[in-house]
């Protein structure tokens, strides 16, 4: 356990050092301007990790869904626990938003590493958190998003299931629809224990009726403010998000990501790092994809429906912008991996994967799109 505290207190750092040298290095596209005013000590050392989205949380936590209904497309738990924990905005909403993020990232991973290490072993547990934390897009976990916390919330619901306690796997689900869209695909998973439970005990467990209430909660909210409960969903068809969702998104998405990759850089780009990105998102793709396949013999079945519906929701959202960033959190990726991967390719694909996270965070940093 003390290495795993260890090696997320090494990741933090080793981010710090990849913001001062990438300040160095690459053109600072990162405003350090003071963000509402709010006042923030040490700015070329925080506000990076607000890039892109974290101004959006920022945005909500301060002013609401009124500044701009298209933001209901980021779900309220993380901003409203930015609200409250700040004891509505007394505190800095960046440190305490930024803190969640470290806090919920902490705890997951102890957690997280307790669960594989009851279902496996130490050896599998230490694996599979050395390959998250060696993640190309970790630097997540750290920054003003729903990562860490989204990642906690989904954690404890299997380690609750584990714990044979679906009322509190319920709970967790709950906060984690209430996060983020793809908390829903967790929902699958508490039907399956409880048709189990049913079968072998013939009890209907109600309380995974509880799981889907964050999701449900936000459609009332979205409903009675701006009379369409599903905004969350239509307004990524927008044109500040420019998707098209229909029955074949996916097809779509791979067709583009193959007929860009044939295209080469184009001069349209607005930077050199724009082709290498998709390239790496097109590769996350189809790794998922592979993992998806071998997770089915391998992993319990559990965790392969958690795979399989998250899978499922990230293709049809119609695009692969963020895929690296949405892959991040389905953790039996890492536990797949923990398991299959000999020693040799195990270290080969650690290092490679480092060195995508020292690329892909130094673009994030100085704010250049990277998931």
């Amino acid at each position: 356990m003390k290495k795993v505290i260890v090696s997320l207190l090494c990741l933090f750092i080793l981010l710090q050092i990849v913001n001062v040298i990438s300040h160095k290095i690459i053109f600072d596209r990162t405003s350090y301007e003071l963000l509402f005013n709010i006042p923030v000590f040490g700015r070329g050392a925080l506000l990076p990790f607000l890039n892109f989205d974290g101004k959006n949380y920022l945005t909500i936590a301060k002013y609401g869904y009124e500044a701009n209904r298209q933001l209901t497309v980021f779900f309220p738990l993380y901003p409203l626990l930015v609200r409250i924990l700040s004891f509505n905005l007394f505190f800095n909403p960046i440190l305490v938003g930024l803190l969640i993020s470290a806090v919920s990232t902490l705890a997951a991973v102890i957690v997280l590493y307790k669960l594989i290490q009851i279902e496996y072993s130490e050896k599998i547990a230490t694996r599979s958190i050395a390959l998250l934390l060696l993640f190309p897009t970790s630097f997540y976990l750290f920054a003003y998003y729903t990562e860490g916390i989204f990642l906690l919330f989904s954690v404890f619901a299997f380690w609750f299931i584990k714990k044979k306690n679906l009322l509190l796997a319920s709970i967790a689900v709950f906060f984690a629809t209430a996060t983020r869209l793809v908390g829903i695909t967790l929902i699958p998973v508490l039907i399956f224990e409880a048709y189990k439970i049913y079968k072998k005990k013939g009890e209907i467990t109600w309380s995974v009726l509880i799981s889907p209430l964050g999701f449900v909660s936000y459609a009332i909210f979205n409903y009675l403010k701006f009379g369409n409960p599903f905004l969350m969903i239509t307004a990524q068809t927008s044109s500040r998000f420019g998707r098209t969702i229909d029955i074949f998104s996916p097809f779509h998405i791979f067709r583009d990501a193959v007929i860009k990759i044939i295209s080469g850089p184009l001069p349209s780009y607005d930077s050199l790092f724009v082709y290498p990105v998709i390239i790496l998102e097109f590769l996350y793709a189809v790794f998922i994809i592979m993992a998806l396949y071998f997770s089915f013999k391998r992993l319990p079945r559990g965790y392969f429906l958690y795979m399989l519906f998250s899978v499922v929701l990230i293709f049809y959202s119609s695009a692969l912008i963020s895929i690296g960033r949405f892959i991040l959190v389905i953790f039996p990726t890492y536990v797949l991996l923990a398991l299959t991967l000999p020693r040799k390719i195990f270290v080969v694909w650690s290092v490679i994967s480092f060195l995508i996270l020292i690329f892909s965070s130094s673009l994030f940093l100085r704010n250049y799109w990277i998931s």
